[in-house]
């Protein structure tokens, strides 16, 4: 095939993940949770959401924010006051703060881009690192195809998303690339991807390792340089947790309900379809009879490990659940890709003897049927609690920045628990709680509690929390309250 079709090939595969990706927020046809809705579940789907879908994407732009604002990596959580975070993502923070301030945009009303930009660059990545592994490009081509087929929630997140988990994906796949080619230059490189992932997402960083040992102990490549990285990654891992070894062990084991109330059993074959996975098995024994890299298998076994000891002793070690399952589906994609394209080939090689016209279409049709069935229902999620979610609409966006401009920051805001996820980032201002987070989650029970009280426990509550103003979608009649804002959300100034 000549460079130019595999280029507008790749361009036309290009166009299609960005809109595939990006229709999450400009336009999704199926039900989604939004809190400003009577029934907290509208099933009439919605058009142009401006504004993260998941609190993951929430809580690292506030972090990525806050390392703006006061130009130094945030170890505290920047929605509660007083409070310390170990930050293990600090490269993610650093690059969304640097993206931000380089490219002058609002992080707020921009975020809604980048998980299509980087599930862009992830595929881009996917199809030089299969290419050097299968020497096919049209392996590659199918092996983006079954990537994006992959399904996504909030709960296993996936490319929708950007948050360290996907950001990772290109990392792991760089890493790959550089450390497998033969080029010497680029095996050099692969240390800077590595080092990349220890500090944007460390359990890319442990998948990376587990993978590397089990391939250079098969492929007797073990030797003492690489022991001696061992040591000095053993050495870096006491030293950054210097001040917490416990929570150095809580990143290697994984108890049951490590996602709080989001315990949730998957099923491959639900989240990456029965074609795919039998695909899967057939590209895994075509691994043996081409001789193909057999990293390709080490990959997909590594997660399944920690999946299985999930179902079987309700713990993981090295990764969560979630997680370890996300990246199996990510590694099955080349065994996916190279199981179709054989048998494609197999069936184009046999019916060529007779019509060669007739082959092409056959394949043609084959290949398209997969992925109409791939890509059957790929918007539609089963599990209510794992739709996507509106954290804030454009009334709360006016809101926080009109507390803003006319409070300034720093102030203690008394807000729900799911709006409060977009107080720092848009406003810098603090909540009292939100939901239980990656960034933990505060006084829940006081904002419970306020809502639902007479306005005497209202303000037992508001000094004792030292706050200084209210938000709410209801007007609320207590006479220590003075409205001050009132355009489709109310927001009260305590009268001291």
């Amino acid at each position: 095939m000549k460079d130019s079709i595999k280029n507008l090939l790749v361009i036309i595969l290009v166009m299609f993940a960005f809109l595939l990706i990006y229709k999450v927020h400009l336009n999704y046809p199926y039900p989604y949770q939004d809190p400003h809705y009577s029934g907290f579940i509208d099933n009439n789907g919605y058009s142009n959401y401006n504004y993260p879908l998941h609190g993951d994407e929430w809580t690292h732009l506030a972090q990525a924010v806050y390392l703006m604002e006061n130009k130094n990596i945030p170890e505290v959580n920047p929605y509660l006051k007083d409070t310390q975070k170990l930050n293990l993502e600090s490269g993610f923070h650093a690059f969304l703060a640097q993206f931000f301030t380089l490219t002058n945009l609002d992080p707020i009303l921009n975020y809604q881009y980048l998980p299509a930009i980087f599930a862009v660059i992830s595929l881009l990545t996917l199809i030089i690192l299969v290419i050097l592994i299968t020497n096919n490009f049209y392996i590659s081509l199918l092996a983006s195809l079954f990537f994006l087929s992959i399904k996504n929630n909030v709960n296993l997140m996936g490319i929708w998303f950007l948050v360290p988990l996907t950001f990772s994906i290109f990392i792991i796949y760089l890493f790959f690339y550089c450390f497998l080619n033969e080029n010497k230059k680029l095996n050099y490189l692969s240390i800077l991807f590595y080092l990349t992932s220890i500090f944007t997402y460390p359990a890319a960083t442990i998948l990376i390792t587990l993978i590397l040992i089990l391939y250079l102990i098969i492929n007797n490549k073990f030797n003492k340089y690489y022991l001696i990285f061992g040591v000095i990654l053993f050495l870096a891992a006491l030293f950054l947790f210097r001040n917490n070894l416990q929570h150095l062990f809580d990143v290697f084991i994984f108890k049951y309900g490590w996602t709080g109330a989001f315990e949730f059993k998957y099923s491959i074959i639900k989240m990456y379809g029965l074609i795919a996975f039998l695909f899967a098995l057939i590209g895994s024994i075509y691994i043996y009879k081409k001789r193909l890299n057999k990293i390709l298998l080490m990959w997909p076994l590594i997660c399944l490990i920690p999946v299985i000891m999930y179902s079987t002793l309700k713990f993981t070690l090295f990764l969560p659940y979630q997680r370890a399952f996300f990246y199996l589906l990510i590694g099955l994609v080349p065994l996916s890709a190279i199981g179709l394209y054989y048998l494609l080939e197999y069936v184009y090689i046999f019916i060529k003897k007779y019509d060669k016209t007739l082959a092409i279409f056959t394949i043609i049709l084959l290949t398209s049927l997969v992925f109409i069935s791939q890509f059957n229902n790929y918007y539609k999620i089963e599990d209510k609690r794992f739709l996507p979610l509106h954290f804030i609409n454009e009334d709360d966006y006016n809101a926080l920045k009109w507390v803003k401009e006319n409070y300034g920051t720093k102030n203690l805001i008394m807000t729900n628990l799911l709006t409060a996820f977009g107080v720092y980032p848009i406003s810098q201002n603090y909540v009292v709680a939100m939901p239980l987070s990656n960034l933990g989650g505060g006084d829940e029970s006081s904002v419970i509690k306020f809502y639902s009280s007479d306005c005497q426990t209202k303000k037992e509550i508001i000094l004792k929390k030292k706050i200084n103003l209210v938000y709410s979608y209801d007007k609320i009649n207590c006479d220590f309250l003075k409205k001050v804002y009132n355009k489709k959300v109310y927001i009260y100034e305590f009268k001291k």
